[in-house]
């Protein structure tokens, strides 16, 4: 049985706001040629969302996220729609 290229994921969440912890992922992102980003909740800190998300844009990184219980529904939505990504 033949079967075709296997899905790469790259799963990560609980970075409360470190944009240094999001930037090293999408470096990680790149390098391992992963086909797509699952950011699993706890990306913010206080409602500080600058740069979470960004890093895996700007590598070109097709991004999912799933909010945690650091991101109110309102800042969920916000990201979704100010980062044009796919919140689950």
């Amino acid at each position: 049985m033949k079967t075709g290229r296997k899905l790469k994921i790259l799963a990560a969440g609980d970075f409360h706001g470190d944009v240094g912890i999001a930037e090293k992922l999408a470096e990680q992102a790149a390098s391992e040629n992963v086909d797509l980003v699952l950011l699993n909740g706890d990306l913010v800190e206080e409602e500080k969302v600058e740069g979470v998300i960004g890093p895996f844009l700007k590598k070109n990184k097709r991004v999912f996220f799933v909010h945690g219980n650091h991101e109110s529904l309102a800042t969920a939505h916000f990201l979704a729609d100010f980062y044009g990504i796919t919140h689950l």
